[in-house]
């Protein structure tokens, strides 16, 4: 029965931000009473239908139905605000804490004049359309004031796709010219690609609509048909997928900047659905109906990509790495070693190629000697070094993602899917190598801050303990 305590216990938040429970006597009395002899027979599906049944007959369990419904769906919010703040928060600088005031405001009470975002969820719902868990889910990540905090943060909650839906050729020209100051050619081009995907994709959306096969889901990534369709001249499907996701990102920056004021780069900008419903849109919702309880596969999928994401590049620096001190070792084990420590001073101090010199010199001398930069960037060759952890990473987490895809889709679709993904994560990893290459790059970095870097100093250490 304590398992059942959040359809009578309310989540709530004290004055400075943090969640509690508040028990709700009356509410666990009558939850107890009505299904007490069921409970270890039923489903919280059977629990949420009887409630909401009660609740929307009217008759003398109605306050308490909607009471009790009102605690669980409280606490569903409450998981939501966190699960974002997992996925997001450490990256933009926000807690769990930040968000749940903009959301958990049911003070428990019914005969007020205050209608708590609890009484909105649960007024708007439908049991025939959706779960109760993804119905909550889905107005809290649309909760305008929740939204209005994520986009100062550089959050912005819509798929690249709907914005080069609801954005016209006019207002790209003018974007790029007034924004971004692009010289007329490059303006031209970009209508021209933007006219010929609302041909291909506006047209396919609205059929898709009529048949009601898209109702619900939304705007998801281009099929390699509607890609080739789009494409001119000898252009690969892969090819356009990127300009058009490079076309989506300048606007969705001009979007933040104008709502928010806030100018977020294109390296560190975010879109909160292409992470958040990564396995949505380019595969779940392909074979999942609106029953499907979309927000625990979000939840864990993301979990399981983020972790695996991790590893494949711990990993893959790991391989990179050893790749190096092998092919050092076989001329010189003391150049090896120096090899680990160039790296080590490089990241993890940030000292330039002449001090690094001036290091390993004293270090390594009179076995070795570094007469001057040149030589510790041939030692370094961390161009070369990038690529091979790219590569690498890339080839592991495909595996990875390919497989999850397998157990949710046809092996068809999976095969239509495949370059969309592989675009994705390539771009995934550009960013991340692109991030470590740009400070490496900057002549005031003392303290690696990179992605790459942090976990390449943790990987270094390990290799010289060896």
């Amino acid at each position: 029965m304590d398992s059942f305590s959040h359809y009578w216990q309310l989540a709530k938040i004290t004055s400075s931000g943090h969640y509690y429970c508040k028990p709700l006597p009356k509410v666990e009395t009558w939850f107890r009473y009505c299904f007490l002899n069921a409970l270890n027979d039923t489903s919280e599906r059977y629990i949420q239908d009887t409630l909401v049944e009660r609740w929307q007959a009217g008759g003398p369990d109605a306050a308490m139905a909607q009471l009790s419904l009102r605690c669980w769906v409280s606490h569903h919010i409450y998981s939501t605000c966190r699960q974002l703040a997992q996925q997001f928060g450490q990256h933009y600088g926000f807690h769990t804490t930040d968000l749940l005031p903009h959301v958990l405001d049911d003070n428990g009470r019914l005969l007020n004049a205050y209608r708590p975002f609890t009484l909105e969820i649960l007024e708007t719902y439908c049991p025939t359309k959706a779960k109760l868990s993804t119905w909550t889910v889905h107005l809290t990540k649309n909760h305008r004031s929740l939204n209005d905090f994520l986009l100062e943060q550089g959050l912005y909650r819509i798929s690249n796709w709907a914005i080069l839906n609801d954005t016209t050729s006019a207002q790209l020209d003018h974007i790029f010219q007034s924004f971004y100051q692009f010289p007329l050619a490059e303006r031209q081009a970009a209508q021209a690609l933007l006219e010929r995907y609302h041909q291909v994709y506006r047209h396919d959306r609205r059929l898709a609509l009529k048949t009601r096969r898209s109702q619900g889901i939304r705007c998801q990534c281009p099929t390699s048909d509607q890609l080739r369709q789009i494409a001119t001249g000898h252009q690969s499907p892969a090819q356009v997928l990127v300009q058009l996701e490079e076309m989506a990102t300048q606007l969705r920056q001009y979007r933040i900047y104008k709502r928010s004021g806030y100018m977020q780069t294109l390296g560190n900008m975010v879109s909160l659905d292409e992470l958040d419903n990564f396995a949505i849109d380019y595969y779940v919702s392909t074979v999942n109906g609106p029953e499907s309880d979309e927000a625990d596969e979000q939840q864990t999928f993301f979990q399981q990509y983020q972790s695996h994401l991790e590893s494949c590049l711990q990993q893959a620096i790991y391989q990179a790495l050893q790749q190096q001190v092998d092919r050092l070792q076989r001329r010189s084990g003391i150049k090896a070693q120096a090899y680990l420590e160039a790296v080590r001073l490089f990241h993890q101090e940030g000292l330039s190629m002449g001090a690094i010199s001036t290091r390993l010199t004293q270090q390594f001398s009179p076995a070795l000697s570094f007469n001057n930069q040149v030589q510790i960037t041939r030692l370094l060759r961390l161009k070369e070094l990038r690529t091979q952890i790219h590569q690498i990473t890339l080839d592991n987490i495909k595996t990875f993602v390919y497989e999850a895809a397998g157990q949710l889709t046809s092996a068809q679709r999976l095969t239509e899917l495949k370059p969309a993904i592989e675009t994705i994560l390539t771009q995934t990893i550009d960013q991340i190598i692109g991030e470590a290459a740009a400070e490496a790059q900057s002549p005031q970095r003392h303290q690696p801050a990179s992605r790459l870097a942090i976990t390449l100093c943790e990987v270094v250490d390990s290799l010289a303990a060896a």
